[in-house]
Order: C-alpha cells, then sequence, then structure tokens
C-alpha cells in the first residue's frame, strides 16, 4: 500500500526499515563525514591563496590564481596549499 506521498507503508518494508536503521544511520554518518572531508581538503587550497592576495602579500598580490598555486607549491611545497 502506497500513500500519498508514493511511500511504501506494507507491515514487511517498515519492519524491513526498522531492522536495517542502524546500518542506514552507520551509512549516512560515513557518508557525510567524506563528504566534508572531500570539501575541506579541496577548498582549502583556494582559501589559503584567497588570504594571500587579501593581505597584501607582494609575492602574491599581482600573480593569476593557477600561478599562484604554483609558486606556493615551489617555495613551500605541496604541505604549503
Amino acid at each position: 500500500m502506497k500513500n500519498s506521498v508514493g511511500l511504501n507503508l506494507s507491515k514487511k518494508s517498515i519492519k524491513a526499515n526498522k531492522l536495517r536503521g542502524g546500518e542506514k544511520t552507520g551509512k549516512l554518518f560515513l557518508s557525510g563525514a567524506l563528504a566534508g572531508t572531500l570539501s575541506r581538503t579541496a577548498r582549502n587550497p583556494m582559501e589559503r591563496i584567497k588570504i594571500l592576495k587579501q593581505c597584501a602579500d607582494p609575492v602574491y598580490s599581482n600573480l593569476s590564481i593557477v600561478k599562484s598555486f604554483s609558486e606556493i607549491s615551489h617555495t613551500e611545497g605541496l604541505m604549503g596549499l
């Protein structure tokens, strides 16, 4: 039996969802943690370059984003990003 939203409300499906509730919660937690980690890892180098440009660092103030990435990686290594 389906309700107006389209959810399956049969006793069998409700019982199956109750049994897998902990499993679903664990998967959702791990996928959220992974998404947060990846987004922060991808965003932090851009934030660092933005801050260097805002502070008017003479080395980075006139460089493009791509040149700023290469300058930081050459002078400080990849961990500098």
